[in-house]
C-alpha cells in the first residue's frame, strides 16, 4: 500500500488512503490504550468515572477528574505498569 493522498475525504479531512496508510501505525497505540482501560477497570468506579486516557507515541496521557490525591495516583500507578507504556503524563485534577 502506498501513502499516495486521493481527493476522496473523510471526517476532518483525512483522505481515505492516508488513513489506511497510518493505521499500521496507529493499531499498536490503540491497542496500548485498550490495555490501559482493560487495567482500570479494576480500579473501583468512582475513582475512574471522569478519567480519560490517550496514547501517543507509546506515552499515556491522563486527563479529567478523580475524587481525591489518592486515586490520582492509583490510577497513574495502573497506567504505568501496563506492558508497552514508555511514560504516563498524569493531568488529572482532583475535584474532592
Amino acid at each position: 500500500m502506498s501513502d499516495t493522498y486521493i481527493e476522496q475525504s473523510l471526517e476532518g479531512g483525512m483522505g481515505v488512503q492516508m488513513w489506511l496508510s497510518h493505521a499500521e501505525e496507529t493499531q499498536p497505540q490503540v491497542d496500548l490504550q485498550q490495555k490501559i482501560w482493560d487495567e482500570l477497570r479494576h480500579v473501583p468506579e468512582p475513582e475512574i468515572q471522569g478519567v480519560s486516557v490517550e496514547v501517543e507515541d507509546f506515552v499515556a496521557t491522563l486527563t479529567g477528574w478523580v475524587p481525591s490525591d489518592l486515586a490520582k495516583l492509583h490510577v497513574q500507578g495502573v497506567a504505568e505498569h501496563v506492558r508497552g507504556v514508555v511514560a504516563v503524563i498524569n493531568e488529572l485534577a482532583v475535584t474532592g
